[in-house]
């Protein structure tokens, strides 16, 4: 019962970690893209813009942003829809980008349990060190609190690998 309760208090410890960077930092150069991109996917059905990348990331921002800003689902609404740029500065954008950056947060604490669900097959001892690993890699801290898609392939990865140690006898 005790392993269990430190991978918990390390996802916990994670969550708060990733979304105190999420808050703190300006959106970077793709954000905008993909914020973009998943509202016309989700009021338009339009999957033209996701030709280079999966469409599912794209519909957790989506969702996210329809969550905390439904105006701008408003398709009789006159003006921009921009999930950035059309909103004031200051609270609705920031508001937005940190909806949408809590879909990754969330996928990204889910993927670090993932392993150490994958990893309970070789010792809650070393269960344990894997997740302490994704908890702290700079990597995941620094991707794992924006709305990229770098970090959800790295989740369905981790999911693949769960999925593939559950198939396979125990060692």
């Amino acid at each position: 019962r005790l392993w269990p309760a430190l991978a918990g208090l390390l996802a916990c410890v994670q969550l708060v970690l990733l979304t105190r960077t999420a808050w703190d930092k300006s959106d970077t150069i793709d954000e905008p893209y993909f914020l973009e991109s998943a509202l016309a996917q989700w009021i338009d059905h339009d999957l033209s813009r996701t030709c280079d990348a999966p469409a599912l990331p794209r519909w957790g921002f989506a969702l996210a942003l329809r969550l905390v800003d439904p105006a701008l689902f408003d398709t009789t609404r006159p003006g921009g829809r921009h999930p950035l740029w059309s909103r004031p500065l200051g609270g609705g954008l920031q508001r937005n980008l940190l909806a949408a950056r809590a879909t990754t947060i969330l996928l990204t604490v889910a993927a670090g349990l993932f392993l150490w669900a994958a990893a309970r097959s070789f010792g809650p001892d070393v269960a344990l060190v894997t997740h302490a690993l994704w908890c702290v890699s700079p990597t995941v801290l620094a991707n794992g609190s924006l709305a990229t898609l770098d970090p959800w392939a790295a989740a369905f990865l981790a999911i693949a690998l769960w999925a593939a140690m559950r198939a396979t006898p125990r060692p």
